[in-house]
């Protein structure tokens, strides 16, 4: 059998049209992502905590009472004896001490051969108080007398008369030593009780904080470890420092599981490194979600020049390798789909996430120009790169502004409330994985935990 010319070349024009049809469809790029896994970096967070020196003050103060010793018996030694304060006791507070005066007004009714006579006096009292925080995080103290002095010696009116001022002052400390002592020890132990507040704040550390309901966004701690600065005075207030390291991370939907709870470290002194704290987070970025708002962007988006035109119909988003693929689904003057993708990657100088050398793969360039080339002179490839940057870096920006919300108040315990400011945020590294971009985080701030009306009822 022989075959005419133009059935060969009827059979030449189909195979080459077939061939070219078949050569310059775009090839979807293989979906894969990289095994590398993304390094955990222990989080430093110092809390400054706060106390005011002055409510501790108003708690002794209040518990003593005006009239801490009084004796109307005259039978057995003549004298009868009323101590009150002359005015409030102040509190100097060091780092393994406290040290505080008691000024007294003294009333004396002393009986003599003659009658009863009286005299009026004032003494100060010393005392001081060692603490030390035990393995558990327990506040122990021990109160005792460091002297008295006498700054005005009561004088009997009837001179003939002496009165033992030395006897007067040691019946006052020895009546009133255990009263003061008793209610300086149990009032600084329910001021600074740091086991019950540390261990409060600790549980609450391994519990899922909500960030935001609205994002349905999470953050779980982590705590590892856990120490304090020695207590400082500094003006009206005792300061010192909660330094813990941590894992923390962040989730968006349901809330998390807690994570296996360690028990409260025990007590150790630390010190302090700078200021403020480096929080580091590894949060994702749902590919869903950002395909999702991608859509609701893109699709019906219509791209010409001249009388060729496009109009996307669908978008997806996945992982290929460091690159994010998009693929698009466009109608028009093509029927089909094409695929961009570039590497997402951090930009100091924007602090956003941003899709680096965004361009068509190749067997979508390679078809584009051979068939398409007018659509290198629309804006499509623009305005893909624009949307879904700014769609990464929207969403970096809102997990900044839930973190900051969240750092104005929060209530560990209660009377004890941690309050911050995010100072900046940095995105170290950026990788993808199955459905989502993960995102390490870089936090920087400041802290200061508010104790106030701890143990008032």
């Amino acid at each position: 059998m022989s075959l005419n010319l133009k059935t060969i070349g009827f059979v030449l024009a189909t195979a080459i049209t077939f061939t070219a049809c078949k050569t310059t469809k775009p090839v979807r790029p293989t979906e894969k992502y990289d095994s590398i896994t993304m390094e955990k970096q222990t989080s430093v967070i110092q809390i400054p905590v706060r106390i005011d020196k002055k409510e501790l003050e108003t708690s002794i103060n209040q518990q003593l009472g005006e009239t801490l010793y009084e004796d109307n018996d005259m039978s057995d030694d003549d004298l009868m004896i009323r101590a009150k304060k002359q005015e409030n006791i102040t509190i100097d507070i060091g780092s393994e001490e406290l040290t505080y005066q008691v000024p007294l007004d003294l009333w004396v009714k002393k009986g003599t051969f003659l009658g009863s006579v009286e005299a009026e006096g004032q003494l100060i009292l010393d005392f001081k108080t060692s603490y030390q925080i035990a393995e558990d995080w327990t506040l122990n103290t021990v109160t005792e007398v460091a002297g008295y002095e006498w700054t005005k010696r009561p004088v009997l009116k009837l001179g003939i008369v002496d009165l033992p001022v030395k006897f007067i002052a040691n019946q006052v400390l020895n009546k009133t030593r255990n009263l003061i002592a008793q209610t300086i020890d149990q009032q600084v132990k329910k001021q600074l009780d740091l086991k019950t507040q540390v261990n409060d704040a600790w549980q609450k550390l391994h519990q899922p904080i909500l960030l935001s309901e609205e994002y349905k966004t999470w953050i779980v701690f982590n705590p590892e470890s856990i120490g304090m600065s020695p207590l400082r005075t500094d003006k009206d207030t005792i300061e010192s420092t909660i330094i813990f390291k941590s894992n923390p991370e962040v989730s968006l939907g349901n809330k998390p599981a807690a994570p296996a709870y360690q028990s409260l470290p025990n007590f150790a002194f630390k010190e302090e490194k700078g200021k403020g704290f480096t929080l580091f987070l590894n949060t994702d970025v749902s590919l869903a979600e950002a395909e999702a708002i991608s859509k609701k962007h893109l699709i019906g988006e219509r791209f010409s020049y001249g009388k060729q035109y496009v109009e996307i119909e669908d978008v997806e988003l996945y992982g290929s390798g460091k690159d994010l693929v998009i693929n698009l689904l466009l109608s028009g003057s093509y029927n089909g789909n094409v695929y961009a993708q570039g590497e997402p990657k951090y930009n100091k100088r924007t602090n956003e996430i941003e899709l680096d050398d965004l361009d068509f793969d190749f067997s979508s360039k390679r078809f584009l120009m051979r068939t398409m080339s007018w659509l290198f002179k629309s804006n499509l490839k623009n305005r893909i790169h624009h949307e879904l940057n700014f769609q990464l870096g929207q969403n970096v920006e809102m997990a900044r502004l839930m973190i900051q919300e969240q750092l104005k108040s929060m209530e560990l315990t209660r009377g004890v409330t941690l309050k911050g400011n995010l100072d900046k945020i940095n995105i170290s590294r950026v990788k993808i994985v199955p459905e989502a971009l993960k995102v390490e985080v870089a936090l920087n701030g400041n802290l200061m935990v508010d104790v106030k009306g701890i143990g008032q009822n």
